[in-house]
């Protein structure tokens, strides 16, 4: 089994560019992934004396609040150490794109998609992207649980769609071959997101250093 923690920042609140990223790590090597991040994190935050409920890496990258205090290259290193655990672990899959040119084209109806907000789009783009790589490995064992941070408006879309698996989606994980002169997308025979298991999981950032 494996487990992807999926976490985004921007929006139009913020800023135009979304980005959401998921970080695979399989089950065996999960608690060592975990621990090694929490020793960081908490080491981190002990010398800064500081313990916010919930690390926003975004403010701390900017220097944002009592962040100012930290020095700069410090508060980097830290940042650095995060992507060394992440990069010895984990796969990475990420997703960024243009909340306004994403407004606008789901607005238009040219491409008929089956969601109507960013988020979904991004995370099924994402889940797309796990499918694709895990159905491509001949030892692959296990399915993927998604675990989120909490986002209680859509993670039920999301088990929906997931779940339902729509077509639209075929694309941009199935393999596609020629077949007397025509492209056509090879489905999984047995079903849809066959990778993936239908149900997402929420958890609150504070709870897992992972997100």
């Amino acid at each position: 089994m494996k487990f992807a923690y999926v976490d985004e920042t921007g929006g139009d609140d913020q800023t135009d560019v979304f980005v959401m990223t998921s970080l695979l790590v399989d089950a065996f090597r999960l608690r060592t992934c975990t621990a090694d991040c929490d020793a960081l994190v908490a080491s981190s935050l002990a010398r800064w004396k500081r313990r916010p409920r919930e690390l926003k890496t975004k403010r701390l990258i900017e220097g944002k609040g009592g962040w100012s205090k930290i020095d700069a290259e410090e508060r980097a290193t830290f940042v650095r150490g995060l992507l060394d655990i992440a990069l010895k672990y984990t796969r990475i899959f990420p997703v960024a794109f243009s909340c306004k040119q994403f407004a606008e084209t789901a607005a238009s109806g040219e491409y008929h998609q089956p969601f109507d907000s960013h988020w979904l789009g991004a995370e099924m783009f994402v889940s797309a992207l796990i499918q694709r790589k895990m159905q491509e490995e001949e030892k692959n064992k296990g399915h993927t649980v998604l675990i989120f941070d909490d986002n209680k408006y859509e993670m039920t879309k999301l088990s929906d769609m997931l779940h339902d698996a729509d077509p639209w989606f075929d694309h941009l994980y199935c393999v596609s071959r020629m077949k007397k002169g025509k492209l056509v997308w090879e489905v999984p025979a047995v079903e849809r997101f066959n990778q993936i298991i239908n149900t997402a999981f929420a958890i609150k950032s504070h709870h897992s250093s992972l997100i």
